[in-house]
């Protein structure tokens, strides 16, 4: 049985972790003047919850590849504090699960104003990550430009 393939470091900082910053972004901006088609417009609602669920792990140090690996050891996310647990429930609650706090009421669901809060927090996290990563592995790090 072949052995399961791993990313690297540099894999994960210089492709994935940026990879995950451009689709928030991207889908954040498509969402500012969604699409009538409603499968898009939720398609684009999900792949941003979905982003911004992966970022909030990893700068929460909570599940797979954590920010502390990449820095001191001791990373906390400075920026995210801001953000309520019910905002960042909703990202468990309405998007990645089937759990009865779903909710059929659009202002119970991640709205514009939720989605902002998060990538505002979200990029002001990347900025800090970046700012406290070790040197060792300042070089593997790249930021997202726009066409990424």
């Amino acid at each position: 049985m072949p052995k399961p393939m791993i990313a690297t470091d540099a894999e994960i900082l210089g492709e994935h972790l940026p990879y995950e910053l451009w689709m928030l972004r991207q889908t954040f901006e498509k969402l500012r003047s969604p699409p009538a088609n409603e499968v898009l417009c939720n398609a684009l609602v999900e792949s941003f919850c979905i982003h911004a669920r992966l970022l909030l792990e990893f700068f929460t140090n909570k599940q797979g590849k954590r920010a502390k690996s990449y820095t001191n050891g001791s990373y906390n996310a400075v920026h995210l504090v801001n953000l309520t647990k019910a905002e960042t429930e909703k990202l468990n609650t309405q998007i990645a699960h089937m759990t009865g706090q779903r909710t059929v009421n659009s202002n119970d669901k991640i709205g514009h104003a939720v989605r902002a809060k998060l990538i505002t927090a979200l990029e002001l996290e990347a900025d800090e990550f970046e700012r406290q990563l070790a040197c060792e592995f300042k070089p593997f790090f790249k930021r997202p430009t726009e066409g990424n």
